[in-house]
């Protein structure tokens, strides 16, 4: 039951991320190819989750929520994002 709920979770988290993804962006004023190379895919697999074509897959969500979060432009908008915030207590 708890998997269950961690997968749910986790799926919240997910699709609050990649709603959140191009105003994070733009407040860091950073282009596609610069955070697809700090997160270690390319512009376009990283362009494939902006436009929701592709599931961004958990090890990507955690290193966007990680990025995002340890920046000082986007922590705020982290800490109020409900449900990144709840999973990323429960994971860290």
């Amino acid at each position: 039951m708890e998997s269950i709920v961690l997968d749910a979770k986790k799926e919240l988290c997910r699709i609050q991320l990649v709603n959140d993804l191009p105003v994070l962006r733009a407040r860091l004023g950073i282009s596609q190819e610069e955070i697809a190379s700090k997160i270690g895919v390319s512009r376009q697999t990283y362009n494939s989750y902006e436009v929701k074509k592709r599931q961004v897959p958990w090890s990507v969500c955690v290193a966007l929520i990680t990025f995002f979060a340890s920046n000082s432009k986007t922590k705020e908008m982290m800490k109020n994002n409900t449900y990144t915030l709840e999973l990323m207590n429960e994971i860290f």
